[in-house]
């Protein structure tokens, strides 16, 4: 369960609107991260041999990153992406910053 709570919350990206200026990322748990039995430390990133996109591993310090667009085109909607990949892995560029790029 501790895994599927940290996938579920480990890099899902908000996006505001059609377009972004920018994002910001922020740490879920500034401090110790509740239940982590590990010490904190940057994901593993690798590339899947077969199919060329990137992927995280081994997420000990899960973040939320914030796409906003410019403030002409703030409406006040958003969307959570959560990358998906299983347990195992998160297919962070396929479905996470190349959504919320776009």
């Amino acid at each position: 369960m501790k895994k599927f709570a940290l996938l579920f919350i480990m890099l899902p990206i908000s996006i505001l609107a059609f377009s972004q200026m920018g994002h910001k990322e922020m740490h879920i748990w500034p401090g110790e991260v509740p239940g982590e039995t590990e010490a904190k430390h940057p994901p593993v990133a690798s590339k899947d041999p077969n199919r060329g996109f990137r992927r995280l591993t081994d997420v000990t310090d899960p973040t939320l990153t914030v796409y906003q667009p410019d403030a002409s085109k703030r409406n006040g909607a958003a969307i959570v992406l959560c990358p998906g990949g299983g347990y195992q892995i998160l297919a962070i560029d396929l479905e996470g910053y190349e959504i919320a790029e776009w």
